[in-house]
């Protein structure tokens, strides 16, 4: 068990509002949470960026999304190199020239917006052996990191309403007429959009959005937040030179009502109540 004392610096206590707090057990051992704490593991399970973070071990998780964020951040700045390095053979003034620029550019822009996004992990006190990342499984692949289905944060937000209503038709076709339910839970929700929408269209008196993933879930607290979030995409089809990079603005058309939570936790061990 992780003691209490081990993540006090990394992170704030948890708050909760009350109908989520009455269903929240501990993902370890499914003992009904004392507050924001496990008495029996011995745990305070504390908020990153305000939002709950559930998982079993917070502080191994903490130390595992710290090592994928550096793995991404130093992706973007190889392959900022990369283009750069490529420069050499390019004509002044050519069209070659001239993406090779745009993408260098676009991408140490990307690696310092993801940085501030996801500053309440606290990349800077990553201070963890290389043995500790081995023995966590931590150096990983990026196919496997934090920027897996990183499109969907487009899509969610920025891309227009097509696939989303199509998404929330099949979901609100499958549920009872006439009785909505009173709580929702959507796991795997990613940048939460799915269950933004539900939460409008069914009016819950909850709506729980989960994902294990900590910049989707930071995207989502600062779009629902009422704020425009600023990130890149990168087109695998671009048409013309600025379409290999494109700034996206990534915001929702109106605040959620209230009931709307986003919890980071593990939809193999989640931190609910039986029945609940």
């Amino acid at each position: 068990a992780t003691s209490r004392s081990a993540i006090r610096h990394d992170m704030h206590r948890m708050s909760l509002g009350a109908p989520l707090a009455e269903l929240l057990a501990c993902p370890a051992c499914g003992t009904r949470l004392t507050g924001a704490a496990c008495l029996s593991c011995r745990i305070d399970f504390p908020s990153i960026g305000g939002i709950p973070w559930l998982m079993p071990d917070p502080r191994a998780a903490l130390i595992e999304w710290r090592g994928r964020l550096h793995h991404l951040l130093t992706h973007y700045a190889t392959e900022a190199a990369r283009q750069r390095a490529a420069l050499a053979d390019a004509a002044p003034g050519s069209l070659t020239r001239r993406r090779l620029e745009h993408v260098a550019a676009a991408l140490d822009d990307q690696a310092a917006r993801i940085r501030e996004l996801m500053q309440p992990l606290g990349l800077d006190r990553r201070n963890e052996a290389h043995a500790v990342h081995v023995a966590l499984g931590t150096e990983l692949p990026l196919h496997q990191g934090l920027s897996t289905y990183y499109t969907n944060l487009h899509r969610d937000w920025c891309w227009g309403d097509t696939e989303n209503r199509a998404s929330l038709d099949a979901v609100t076709a499958s549920l009872p007429r006439g009785q909505p339910p009173a709580r929702v839970l959507v796991l795997g929700a990613g940048a939460a959009r799915l269950a933004y929408d539900l939460h409008h269209a069914v009016r819950p008196r909850l709506t729980v959005a989960l994902d294990f993933n900590p910049l989707f879930l930071l995207a989502a607290a600062r779009i629902l937040g009422g704020h425009t979030l600023e990130l890149y995409e990168f087109p695998i089809a671009p048409r013309s030179i600025a379409d290999h990079a494109v700034l996206r603005r990534l915001a929702a058309s109106q605040s959620p009502s209230p009931g709307l939570e986003l919890v980071l936790a593990d939809a193999s061990a989640p931190p609910f109540l039986p029945g609940s």
